[in-house]
């Protein structure tokens, strides 16, 4: 019979006389299942007196929830003294002692054709209010690491994306985030990408107002102060000590607008000595803007 390893961390204490506590477990081997949904991993965790602190979308890939089940980060087999007490300090950053707030967590690590490699995790926290959350991050290499001679090459793209997702039925809002990390890149990893999307649906005062964005909006849009602030979708490439090339995009769309445009920028330099040659193929300032009023109304 295969043997299964089961890592898991938990903190105990009290707080007004009554008991704090949570746990969280991993289980890190391959479970099986279909190409696209190829399960690697498990994780489950509850917290009793305990809030989940979720952080910005930029320190995802440093959660500890994420980081320990894709990494192993100090949950490893024969994990000393002080990286777990470090881990654990970590770990009261983002689950302190809260009465009456708990929370009940489930992760999968899984593969979609061996292209993909992807961490979920399920939040449900019960307290004040209700909320349901997802905490995920994606990573896409390309050409996929296989053995041999080829496990040398470079890749020719990384793409990583964290997301975060949560709904509170009180308000009855939905919202969807996410970021490139700045572990993507295209073609060289001098070559950054960065941006992010995010989808709003919203409810109370602004009743069925939406916004759908990729990398934000147009300069001169006024935002709603309700819409999220969404960074442009961008590459950054200093080809070599005389060449630079960058460029942005973006599109939006919202009951009353839609937009998008984008810009390409270029610039060389023969020598130190010399002048530099750019040029811009921004056209004014992005290369598209579209309004349509009340197209959902």
């Amino acid at each position: 019979m295969e043997e299964l390893s089961i890592s898991a961390i938990g903190s105990y204490t009290t707080i007004h006389d009554e008991p704090s506590l949570f746990v969280y477990a991993l289980l890190n081997e391959p479970l099986g299942g279909p190409p696209f949904f190829f399960v690697t991993g498990l994780a489950f965790g509850f917290g009793y007196n305990r809030e989940l602190v979720k952080p910005p979308l930029e320190q995802l890939t440093s959660f500890p929830l994420v980081a320990q089940a894709i990494r192993g980060d100090g949950l490893e087999a024969g994990a000393g003294r002080e990286t777990l007490l470090a881990e654990l300090e970590s770990l009261h950053t983002y689950i302190p002692p809260r009465t009456g707030q708990h929370f009940l967590a489930v992760g999968v690590k899984f593969t979609t054709f061996g292209l993909l490699d992807s961490f979920a995790l399920l939040t449900l926290e019960v307290g004040k209010t209700l909320s349901v959350n997802v905490l995920g991050l994606s990573t896409l290499v390309l050409p996929p690491a296989k053995g041999g001679a080829q496990a040398t090459q470079e890749p020719l793209a990384e793409l990583q994306v964290a997301l975060r997702a949560s709904y509170v039925p009180e308000v009855g809002e939905l919202k969807v985030d996410g970021r490139l990390t700045p572990a993507s890149y295209i073609l060289s990893k001098d070559c950054r990408l960065s941006g992010g999307f995010a989808f709003s649906w919203f409810k109370g005062p602004h009743h069925d107002d939406f916004v759908v964005t990729l990398g934000g909006y147009h300069p001169r849009f006024e935002v709603p102060s309700h819409y999220p602030v969404v960074p442009r979708l961008a590459f950054n490439w200093p080809v070599d000590r005389h060449t630079h090339i960058k460029g942005d995009m973006y599109f939006a769309l919202c009951p009353h607008t839609a937009m998008a445009g984008g810009s390409l920028a270029t610039s060389f330099q023969s020598s130190d000595n010399c002048p530099s040659v750019s040029s811009d193929s921004e056209g004014g300032e992005y290369t598209e803007y579209r309004c349509f009023s009340g197209m959902f109304q």
